[in-house]
């Protein structure tokens, strides 16, 4: 196998697999073929698409002789038939699509109700006459309804779509499920108007050509279109970043020395030194004084205690009650020690008195 032959048989397979995601077919009941050397490639039978390799895909000669890992598909026999029978065709895919085959069931041909049937050749898509699937009969209903078409509808079957690429077949078969979804849509409504032969005939010559294309265009013509490419600024290397920064950092001005912050942190410390110990002096005094008026006046107390009792004791009668009173009363704590001699000098002098 070469580097040509498995590129065909890749593109084989991801055309198989753009059939399922574009929804116009489900696992494994659609085929696909291409033309190769004097045979063709062809999808195996009931391997599913995910799972294919190109070496599972089956090469079989016009014959009908094969070469390969698998059988072909069941539908082999009108692939062959149409590539040895059209020489403007090399590449054929086969689906189920719903809106086809729902056309399929019911034995119709789609009228030209859009222009775009003018795809598939002619003002009809023909639905060719109900066979069993992989007979030769089949591939002769196939063969009719192909005449002049490059697509046709299989009774109570499915579609088939060809082109000079496997690009150019599966994009016919997907503008057919497009007719066909349209012409459903159309009959449900109403009576769809139908596009005279000649009009069809006129779109099929203004339709040459068209369909998917390779992209591909002269390479001065697209220098020519592009703006001329500028070299990026280089941003400056590391060193020289360096060196700017050290020549920015010299021709900066020196800062100044923070002389006058330590002296102000200084003499605001000294403020609070200096006062600091005088108001602490003041509040110390407080406690003192209040001490010492205490004691003043515990010291006075005894004295004026003292004059109340010499005054009080001029009078018999307060003689005796002071005299019980005195006796009675017990002195403060503070003059407790000297009482005993203040009292018997003040009785000295009650005495003397009386």
């Amino acid at each position: 196998m070469n580097d040509a032959e498995r590129a065909l048989r890749g593109e084989i397979i991801r055309t198989c697999l753009a059939m399922q995601e574009r929804g116009i077919n489900q696992g494994t009941s659609g085929n696909v073929s291409a033309r190769w050397n004097d045979g063709m490639l062809i999808t195996p039978s009931g391997i599913p698409y995910e799972t294919m390799a190109p070496e599972d895909i089956v090469f079989m000669s016009l014959d009908g002789t094969t070469k390969g890992l698998h059988a072909p598909s069941s539908e082999w026999r009108f692939h062959r038939d149409i590539l040895r029978e059209r020489d403007d065709i090399n590449a054929i895919v086969h689906a189920h699509p719903v809106f086809l085959t729902g056309l399929a069931i019911l034995n119709k041909d789609i009228p030209a109700v859009h222009y775009m049937i003018a795809a598939v050749g002619g003002p009809t898509i023909r639905c060719a006459p109900y066979a069993t699937y992989g007979t030769e009969e089949l591939s002769k209903n196939a063969l009719a309804a192909l005449e002049g078409r490059t697509g046709c509808i299989l009774a109570n079957h499915g579609v088939i779509a060809c082109g000079h690429s496997l690009d150019r077949a599966l994009w016919l078969a997907s503008e057919m499920e497009t007719l066909a979804q349209q012409y459903t849509v159309a009959i449900q409504t109403g009576t769809p108007v139908v596009l005279p032969d000649e009009e069809i005939a006129h779109v099929i010559e203004r339709f040459k050509g068209y369909g998917p294309k390779a992209k591909s265009a002269p390479a001065d013509a697209v220098e020519t279109k592009l703006p001329p490419k500028v070299p990026p600024k280089k941003p400056p290397a590391r060193k020289a970043k360096a060196e700017a920064a050290h020549t920015k950092a010299e021709a900066a001005p020196a800062p100044k020395p923070p002389a006058k912050k330590t002296t102000r942190i200084k003499k605001a410390a000294s403020s609070q030194t200096t006062t600091a110990p005088a108001s602490a002096a003041v509040e110390a005094e407080k406690p003192k004084a209040k001490r010492a008026g205490r004691k003043a006046a515990e010291k006075s107390a005894p004295k004026r205690a003292a004059a109340k009792r010499v005054a009080a004791s001029n009078t018999p009668a307060s003689q005796s009650v002071a005299s019980a009173a005195e006796t009675a009363a017990p002195a403060p704590k503070a003059a407790r020690k000297k009482q005993p001699a203040r009292g018997a000098r003040a009785k000295a002098k009650a005495k003397t008195g009386a």
